[in-house]
């Protein structure tokens, strides 16, 4: 097994972005490279499944470009969440869709043994702001009183057009 080291570096030219330097037992692993706005870039390295900094990554639902779920050290990493029942023919709302969407994050929280009071942070992708107001009455109606973790919502393209809602969450395990 072997120990997978980030090293972030900002760089020192104004307006450049982060670098990240990927190294294992001292060498390097892979070149040094830029990445926009992001400390972290996934690699052919981090796909293992075996590769981690201090134990085992577990992946659930794994498919040839995604898992919906990992976990490691204590924390549930899911990936982003969509309306699987929105079509082009009847995409719903964004009340109904957020809500279908919270749906699959409780069922993958469970999976994993914990629950939404346990969320450490919620990034909110939506197609417009104007869903703004109807995303938070689902949200609102789901969250419960006193654990309403950390959340950015952001104006997204999202990759399907009937898609009005994504939602990527970090949870701890119970």
């Amino acid at each position: 097994r072997h120990s997978l080291v980030f090293t972030v570096m900002q760089v020192a030219v104004a307006h450049q972005p982060p670098t990240v330097a990927f190294a294992t037992r001292g060498r390097k692993l892979a070149s040094t490279r830029r990445v926009n706005r992001s400390p972290v870039v996934v690699t052919r390295a981090m796909a293992d499944t075996t590769v981690s900094m201090s134990g085992s990554i577990k992946r659930f639902d794994v498919g040839d470009r995604l898992s919906e779920m990992a976990i490691h050290n204590g924390v549930i990493y899911l990936a982003g969440q969509v309306p699987e029942l929105a079509t082009p023919e009847n995409p719903g709302d964004a009340t109904t869709q957020t809500a279908e969407v919270l749906g699959y994050i409780d069922e993958l929280l469970a999976r994993a043994g914990t629950d939404k009071t346990k969320i450490l942070m919620a990034q909110i992708h939506l197609s417009s702001v104007a869903h703004f107001p109807g995303m938070n009455v689902a949200w609102d109606a789901w969250v419960p009183a006193g654990h309403a973790p950390p959340r950015a919502t952001v104006e997204s393209k999202l990759a399907k057009p009937e898609w009005m809602v994504e939602i990527v969450i970090t949870a701890a395990i119970a």
